[in-house]
């Protein structure tokens, strides 16, 4: 007997809250909740986040891709973390494991946008806040995360900048 996703959304969903709920809190963390929409009518993608405090939208551009969109959001919801100056813990939901991956790993990137957010989350930890980033998945109909879609969805409708078409990302639309 096969077995798709949909199938088993509302089980992944009571999962992925239950975990969230005992890791992180809502009293405790201020959830932060990203995404990132692609819009074939206008060839680009958009990015938006999500928290109680905040949210926004931006066009991530042509020739971007979900890991550009994730490291985007991150950095621009982190700038407003900054300026409003809260000090709860963070979690960043995220579900591009890349994106973590780019975020947590100490090792060196050509990355323009990641060298930024990486800088942004050491302002943030440097100030004494603690910022956690948690993979979650995608189209299970999280709250947070379905704001942050229709964000996303904004972002993507909007004009679209021109990106530079890396090595990194010229495989990865190679690939799609």
């Amino acid at each position: 007997m096969t077995s798709n996703k949909a199938d088993t959304i509302p089980e992944l969903k009571s999962c992925v809250l239950e975990t969230i709920e005992e890791r992180y809190p809502a009293n405790e963390w201020l959830h932060i909740n990203t995404d990132v929409s692609y819009l074939a009518e206008t060839n680009g993608a958009g990015t938006g986040w999500f928290c109680r405090l905040f949210e926004g939208s931006l066009s991530v551009g042509k020739n971007a891709t979900n890991h550009d969109g994730e490291v985007l959001a991150v950095c621009e919801a982190t700038t407003q973390l900054l300026s409003v100056g809260l000090a709860p813990p963070k979690v960043f939901f995220i579900d591009s494991q890349a994106a973590i991956v780019a975020l947590i790993r100490n090792t060196s990137t050509d990355c323009l946008n990641t060298i930024q957010c990486l800088t942004k989350i050491v302002e943030l930890v440097s100030s004494g806040w603690t910022a956690a980033l948690h993979c979650v998945p995608s189209h299970v109909r999280i709250p947070g995360d379905e704001r942050a879609d229709q964000k996303a969805k904004q972002g993507a409708e909007s004009i679209h900048p021109e990106v530079a078409l890396t090595l990194r990302r010229a495989k990865i639309i190679n690939i799609h």
